[in-house]
């Protein structure tokens, strides 16, 4: 069974709890500034493997990770944590 916080989201292993402490500012940061955390050498899919977890964490309390930019365009991507109002029951 999956250990929760207070929050009742999963608890985060070192990794994913460093970018949720990174992005917790609300301010965009680069994709660079979250590989340094996994690996200077990681490649994308290996930061987003990370990151995922930091969207399922986020999103039990009815935040999210957002990109934003558009790499078709040659824009650097950057990530920052958003609120949004969760419906239902």
């Amino acid at each position: 069974m999956m250990k929760k916080d207070d929050s009742g989201a999963p608890k985060l292993s070192p990794i994913p709890q460093s970018m949720l402490d990174l992005l917790a500012d609300g301010k965009p940061h680069k994709m660079e500034e979250l590989r340094v955390l996994v690996d200077e050498l990681a490649e994308d899919k290996s930061v987003h493997f990370h990151l995922n977890a930091v969207r399922r964490h986020l999103s039990c309390i009815g935040q999210a990770v957002l990109c934003e930019g558009n790499r078709k365009k040659g824009a650097e991507l950057t990530y920052r944590i958003v609120s949004y109002a969760r419906y239902g029951g």
